[in-house]
Parts: C-alpha cells; sequence; structure tokens
C-alpha cells in the first residue's frame, strides 16, 4: 500500500467509526422515527456511514463493479436527505417568523 492510500484509509475510518457509532445509539436511544427531522437525521447519518464503510470496504479489498450501483444509490440518498433538510430548515424558520 502506498502512503496515500494508507492516508486515505485512516481518513475513511476516522469518518466511518463516528457515522457508524451514531447510528446505533441513535436508533437504541430516541425515537427518531417520530418526527420528520428524526427521520431526515437518521437518514442522513445512515447514508454518510454506509457510504464511508463501503468507502473503507472498497480501499481494502478490491471492489466488485455491482457496488457502482451501491454507491449511485447512496449518493442519491445523501441529496435526498440534505435537500429534505433544507426544506425542514426553511419550515422551521418560517414558523418563528
Amino acid at each position: 500500500m502506498t502512503l496515500q492510500a494508507i492516508l486515505y484509509a485512516v481518513a475513511l475510518w476516522y469518518v466511518a467509526v463516528p457515522t457508524t457509532l451514531f447510528v446505533i445509539v441513535y436508533h437504541v436511544t430516541a425515537r427518531w422515527w417520530e418526527t420528520s427531522m428524526g427521520q431526515n437525521i437518521m437518514l442522513l447519518m445512515f447514508s454518510l456511514a454506509t457510504l464511508a464503510d463501503l468507502l473503507l470496504v472498497n480501499v481494502l479489498l478490491d471492489r466488485p463493479d455491482w457496488m457502482r450501483w451501491v454507491f449511485l444509490a447512496l449518493y442519491v440518498a445523501v441529496g435526498t436527505a440534505t435537500f429534505w433538510r433544507l426544506g425542514l430548515l426553511i419550515k422551521a424558520q418560517r414558523t418563528r417568523r
């Protein structure tokens, strides 16, 4: 492994561990499914955790061709969750006025 590949793997571990732990802890300790914001937080964090985990696997092992479709689905999930979060933010700010 090159130095660049090692640093990339370390950086992915740095992202994969806390995002994956967040999803597990949030699922166990919060009733996230009861509100739009809770659902949004779970979707975004789950998408980021899965993306980081799979990217780490991709670095450590050879990626099969079907994983391209998984990455595409995860990018769409992150974009969807972010647009959803933007809508929730705008709605919350309008309600305050």
